[in-house]
């Protein structure tokens, strides 16, 4: 175990390396913070760009679950990753909010208005607004396309299978 970054550390474990300045592993096995302000921990985690977190479950192998990029922040989960939750089993990702009619996710562009993606605790999504009202999902701003990526209308509709039918709307 080493810590020889410039106010580098190593909480525990064993055989981690903090060589990357302002670096920290806080325990675990085999673990690498190898960039300025870097984060590694569990196990093979190796943190090798500036400003990056990285997060490695114990999944028996050898491979290093390491980043590619500057400020990365990377979790290996193999039993998935819960944000508001612990069932997180069958998914990568389960995030849950006991909140009624609050968002699960919001993700917002930086272009006009409708540069917006949104899923509330009912299962609804805006695409385009955060106003989300009865409908399941709800589209504002522009078009949809089905089936092409070339939007002529609000919404388009390529058909380029065997079926007959195009759409069918049964009351």
């Amino acid at each position: 175990t080493v810590a020889s970054g410039e106010a580098s550390s190593v909480g525990g474990g064993y055989q981690n390396k903090a060589l990357g300045d302002y670096s920290a592993i806080p325990g675990g096995i085999f673990n690498e913070a190898l960039g300025k302000y870097s984060f590694a921990a569990g196990y093979r985690a190796k943190a090798k760009h500036t400003g990056t977190f990285v997060w490695s479950d114990y999944t028996p192998t050898t491979n290093q679950f390491e980043s590619k990029y500057e400020n990365q922040f990377l979790i290996r989960a193999h039993n998935g990753v819960g944000i508001g939750t612990t069932e997180t089993k069958d998914s990568v990702l389960t995030i849950s909010k006991d909140t009624p009619n609050d968002f699960l996710i919001k993700a917002v562009g930086t272009g006009d208005e409708h540069s917006v993606f949104a899923v509330n605790t009912k299962g609804q999504i805006g695409i385009g607004t955060t106003n989300i009202t009865n409908a399941k999902v709800q589209i504002m701003g522009g078009g949809m396309s089905i089936g092409t990526t070339n939007s002529l209308a609000d919404l388009t509709v390529q058909h380029d299978t065997d079926k007959d039918l195009i759409l069918y709307i049964k009351k």
